[in-house]
């Protein structure tokens, strides 16, 4: 396996690295009992590419996990590969009305930066502010 003979290939931040892991993974044949490993022990399934899944930091990104937890059991239960990672940023897939919905709900109830938002919504911080504050003018007009 040459998870085994470079191990440090599956553990490197690079995209490059990060894809060359995952392209072993699609061709191994312990695929599936890698998965099932990371699934029973997700917290030790961090920093790297389990079973060719991008296993995010356990603290820091708590959305990437469960939707990396996800795929891990996805590719567990069916043999398949996950797809290379994109490195792209997410992107919103609601509406404009749905994600001013969200950047409210963020910043009032759970208190959120601006850029904490952005970076949950997959749009630029200052998107999601200007957003905000022209709500916040319709609504003081409206009560004005």
């Amino acid at each position: 396996m040459e998870c085994t003979t470079d191990p440090e290939l599956f553990f490197r931040d690079s995209r490059a690295a990060v894809h060359a892991a995952q392209e072993i993974c699609q061709r191994c044949p312990l695929l599936v009992r890698c998965a099932q490993y990371a699934l029973a022990a997700p917290d030790e399934a961090t920093d790297g590419v389990f079973a060719s899944v991008l296993m995010a930091s356990t603290p820091t990104a708590r959305q990437d996990r469960e939707a990396a937890l996800e795929l891990l059991a996805q590719v567990a239960k069916t043999g398949i590969p996950a797809p290379l990672h994109d490195f792209g940023p997410a992107k919103f897939a609601g509406t404009r009305a749905e994600l001013l919905q969200r950047v409210v709900e963020l910043r009032d109830e759970q208190g959120m930066s601006w850029s904490a938002i952005g970076k949950e919504l997959g749009c630029h911080y200052m998107t999601a502010r200007n957003m905000y504050e022209s709500r916040a003018a319709s609504l003081s007009k409206a009560v004005a």
